[in-house]
């Protein structure tokens, strides 16, 4: 539905200036309608499957920081957002961090959002900002870390085991990979692809 609102949008933005007339068919104020078009947060329904349009939340740093979902999408820089949910008590994630890190040098400047959500503290409770911030400066991750304090990213997983690496298309907000499995090859090769 939104890749059809997308190219009817484009058609009839391309049709009107024709239509007036104008050679220019990006004309500043029909780039500025459209992109207007493209600010606002997607409709719902939102769902938690692949390919579902994935529902605007806020999630908080370790410094207290919040960053919206909404707030990302309309980041024109921005076009893919890769989370990798883990604990704060799992060592087997933590191996991970240097091909996490890699994908964030390689990609991050192509409009690859990188970002670590934690939503258990080490003793198995909910995650605070304070455990985002010591595990940011624990791995020294150049990236976002977010206390994912009610959980609200494990809905998009069958079951909550770690890791849960996520990808969306920041561009529609479809959820366009959710797997229990670090797969840096695989990862890197689908952002690649959507970029």
């Amino acid at each position: 539905m939104v890749r059809y609102r997308f190219v009817l949008m484009t058609a009839l933005v391309h049709v009107s200036v024709w239509g007036c007339g104008s050679e220019d068919t990006t004309s500043p104020n029909a780039t500025a309608a459209f992109e207007g078009q493209m600010t606002s947060y997607p409709d719902g329904p939102y769902g938690d499957e692949v390919g579902d349009v994935i529902e605007n939340t806020t999630l908080t740093t370790g410094t207290d920081e919040s960053v919206s979902l909404q707030s990302l999408h309309q980041d024109p820089t921005r076009h893919l957002m890769l989370i990798f949910g883990t604990a704060g008590w799992c060592g087997r994630c933590r191996i991970h961090m240097p091909t996490l890190k890699a994908i964030y040098e390689e990609l991050g400047s192509q409009g690859v959002y990188v970002a670590l959500s934690i939503h258990e503290n080490r003793v198995f409770g909910p995650a605070e900002p304070r455990d985002a911030l010591n595990f940011r400066r624990l791995h020294q991750l150049p990236f976002p870390v977010f206390a994912d304090t009610d959980g609200h990213l494990t809905q998009y997983y069958n079951e909550v085991s770690i890791p849960m690496v996520m990808v969306v298309d920041l561009r529609t907000m479809v959820l366009l990979y959710a797997e229990h499995v670090w797969e840096p090859d695989d990862v890197r090769a689908l952002l690649e692809t959507h970029l």
